[in-house]
């Protein structure tokens, strides 16, 4: 749970126009034995904030419904919720709830933050049970969610943080860049003397992928 400093005000609560509140992520962690382990990892906005600054980089659109502009009217301009909009709670008052929920928490709790506080909670758990009994227990839980017949254009049921260790395995090879992106990074690197340009190998007519060095 993490909770923002006042510069990283960015949610309204809910049923109100003006952005109090970070984005204040929540992320919950199980391991799965020889599998990736469950990971919910979630901000308490709709979107997150880096999701809309990489559309404004690409020009592309925000999701409908997620951000409304300094006046409170619905945006799916990356620019216009930038110049002063806001990003709405997910899920209404429940995100909004949580939002507020780790704001007491970040905030009140642990005193006011440099930049963000973060609590993180670690539990033994074989203070309840014999590890391997959880480990199993976990897994045979795990198996019987991905056995759930999935809905249609849906290709199966996956465990919180399976897509996501599938796309890091990936990205370990190669990361594809849109080029906007690319060349702000060559473009930042160039500033400081760096030849980021090296790194990269642009291919088709707007991806490049970014080789580990």
């Amino acid at each position: 749970m993490a909770a923002a400093g006042a510069s990283g005000r960015a949610s309204p609560p809910n049923g109100g126009t003006r952005p109090i509140l970070g984005t204040n992520p929540y992320a919950f962690g199980f391991p799965l034995g020889d599998q990736a382990p469950a990971v919910a990892d979630f901000e308490t906005s709709l979107i997150a904030n880096g999701k809309a600054t990489l559309a404004r980089a690409t020009g592309k659109p925000l999701p409908e419904g997620a951000t409304p502009d300094v006046h409170g009217r619905p945006t799916r301009s990356a620019a216009v919720y930038q110049d002063g909009g806001a990003l709405l709670p997910a899920a209404g008052h429940k995100g909004s709830g949580l939002s507020v929920i780790a704001e007491l928490v970040g905030d009140a709790m642990m005193g006011a933050p440099y930049e963000f506080n973060w609590l993180l909670l670690a539990i033994k758990a074989d203070l309840f049970r014999p590890l391997d009994a959880a480990l199993a227990s976990a897994t045979a839980y795990a198996e019987r969610l991905r056995a759930v017949p999935p809905v249609e254009g849906v290709e199966r049921v996956m465990m919180p943080g399976e897509p996501e260790a599938r796309l890091a395995a990936e990205r370990y090879a190669a990361v594809p860049l849109d080029l906007a992106v690319w060349d702000g990074i060559v473009a930042a690197a160039t500033r400081v003397g760096i030849d980021a340009a090296g790194y990269g190998v642009r291919v088709g007519s707007n991806t490049a992928p970014a080789k580990r060095g």
